[in-house]
């Protein structure tokens, strides 16, 4: 499976664009808006869009699922129950589905958000805004952001150090660079990995 990056010039956030090379099922991650650019990668490389995956149903994620839905029949995946008045198949904390032959599995950050989940799709994350390369997003307080700082951390340590993640905001990192050298993830000299 292949990761096709699409950036929206507007907003500045990150789609993701899962699917073989040639011919087969695709999924869209965060669709925070769908131009031309993504469906001609859709349909010159013969994709079928099988699945909407949402990180958190918030504009900055969610933008495009009107006109995906309008060209195809994507089931939409996320941590709520419908989107624009489409159902959504639901997906809580720390679940796990096949789709398409894919295993998928979520990880929770009630702390960031009720309605927040990170994607572990064949060995990579989808972080969404929860984390970014060297941060973490915002929280409504110091208590708060703790919380997130701490179930971000445990996450990434139980995660491979070459796990790649891909967020909303910002290139990619992986779980490595993000303990040794971010701020808000990096271990204490003492913790262990």
């Amino acid at each position: 499976m292949t990761v096709y990056v699409h950036s929206n010039p507007v907003s500045g956030t990150n789609s993701y664009l899962l699917g073989p090379t040639a011919s087969g099922s695709a999924f869209i991650i965060d669709p925070g808006s769908f131009d031309g650019t993504i469906l001609h990668r859709i349909e010159d490389n013969q994709m079928h869009l099988s699945a909407i995956l949402v990180t958190k149903p918030s504009s900055f994620h969610i933008s495009g699922i009107k006109t995906i839905r309008r060209i195809y029949d994507a089931q939409i995946i996320a941590p709520c129950h419908s989107l624009f008045s489409y159902p959504c198949t639901f997906i809580g904390d720390n679940s796990a589905l096949e789709l398409d032959g894919v295993h998928i599995e979520t990880i929770a950050m009630p702390d960031h958000s009720r309605d927040s989940v990170l994607y572990l799709i064949n060995g990579v994350l989808f972080s969404g805004e929860a984390l970014s390369a060297g941060m973490i997003d915002v929280s409504a307080s110091a208590y708060a952001r703790a919380l997130l700082i701490e179930t971000i951390r445990a996450s990434l340590v139980a995660l491979p150090p070459d796990t790649v993640i891909f967020s909303s905001f910002g290139p990619p990192t992986t779980v490595a660079v993000e303990l040794a050298s971010s701020p808000d993830c990096r271990l204490q000299p003492d913790a262990e990995p």
